[in-house]
């Protein structure tokens, strides 16, 4: 303890957890929609992904509220779940009978193993100490970094697992008083595969991408609040390419 409000926090957590798939794409189906050139198709082979979980972390918390931590993860996954992508071939040998030439196809799947290292960063702070207005106002960063490898047929190993993104982060600011509560927000997603096709040249990417969102809500009373969220206010796109970013493939 460094007075009566500060403290310095060390946890060390090991687990064991299960992700089940979800009970929607477990149902046998397929799903066309021609409007889109897509195609998808459940899976009722689906396994649950176990993973074994080690987690570090020290934690600062600072006189009124206020909280700065860093952690360390590590996780090994078994049989995780990837979208599989191809596109529909020509011919009457096509799997759909000659039909839906170009369509996109989407089915979920379980790869082999994954391992997954990161390190987050985060820093949370409201001002009551600050006089007058000034102590309706608080911040919150963070930041994570992730370091992944992994097979999707057991065999090959790639340092690009896909469902997972190297670099992600959050920075916003609040004002809370008065039964007023407005937040405004960035939320930057690095940039990521996905799609593994097997070939790097032809492996989907999604760009980086940061979007702006702001929240307002007003306590009425005790009961009843009124709010309204603004996201995504600068109209930011996912932007995809094969391979090479000179080769946009949006969809």
């Amino acid at each position: 303890k460094y007075d009566s409000s500060d403290q310095l926090v060390f946890r060390a957590t090991f687990s064991t957890s299960i992700g089940r798939p979800n009970f929607d794409r477990l149902i046998p189906g397929t799903d066309i929609r021609e409007e889109d050139l897509r195609i998808e198709i459940n899976n009722p082979d689906l396994k649950p992904m176990f993973s074994d979980n080690i987690d570090l972390s020290a934690e600062y918390y600072m006189k009124g509220i206020g909280l700065l931590s860093v952690g360390y993860f590590t996780k090994s996954i078994t049989d995780f779940e990837f979208d599989d992508n191809y596109t529909v071939g020509s011919g009457a040998d096509n799997g759909f009978g000659g039909m839906y030439e170009g369509f996109e196809v989407s089915t979920a799947m379980n790869g082999g193993w994954a391992d997954v290292n990161g390190l987050e960063f985060n820093y949370q702070q409201h001002f009551t100490y600050l006089p007058g207005i000034l102590n309706a106002f608080g911040v919150f960063a963070n930041y994570t970094l992730l370091d992944t490898k992994g097979t999707y047929d057991g065999d090959t190993i790639v340092n690009e697992v896909q469902g997972f993104v190297e670099k992600s982060g959050n920075f916003g600011l609040s004002y809370i008083k008065h039964g007023w509560t407005v937040r405004g927000s960035a939320s930057y997603k690095g940039e990521n595969i996905d799609d593994d096709n097997g070939n790097p040249i032809d492996n989907l990417y999604q760009e980086s991408r940061t979007q702006l969102d702001l929240s307002v809500l007003y306590r009425v009373k005790p009961s009843m609040s009124i709010f309204v969220d603004f996201l995504n206010l600068t109209n930011q796109h996912n932007t995809f390419y094969r391979g090479f970013r000179t080769r946009q493939a949006n969809s």
